[in-house]
């Protein structure tokens, strides 16, 4: 089953506004946003799109996503945007 990433405009969480898709891995997908509640700062979204129903898989994939997004977190610099926050598509 193919996903179609969310397109610009989308509210998240009744908070960020997708600007549109900033990359794309194993384990989902990342967007660039604006935190309406930080002065629209840009920042990351990250949103996990299993390529997988067999749950041993699944579970390391969602385990993966998650040591993933933790690094993102950790990035701190200038040029990049801030990671926000991580959700998990049905």
């Amino acid at each position: 089953m193919q996903y179609a990433p969310l397109v610009p405009g989308t509210l998240v969480c009744n908070r960020y506004v997708v600007v549109g898709l900033a990359g794309q891995g194993p384990f989902g997908l990342t967007y660039l946003a604006h935190d309406q509640k930080r002065f629209d700062e840009l920042c990351l979204l990250k949103e996990f799109v299993p390529v997988s129903q067999d749950p041993a898989l699944l579970e390391f994939l969602r385990q993966s996503f998650h040591q993933q997004a933790a690094a993102l977190y950790q990035l701190q610099h200038l040029q990049l945007p801030h990671f926000r926050i991580m959700f998990i598509h049905d």
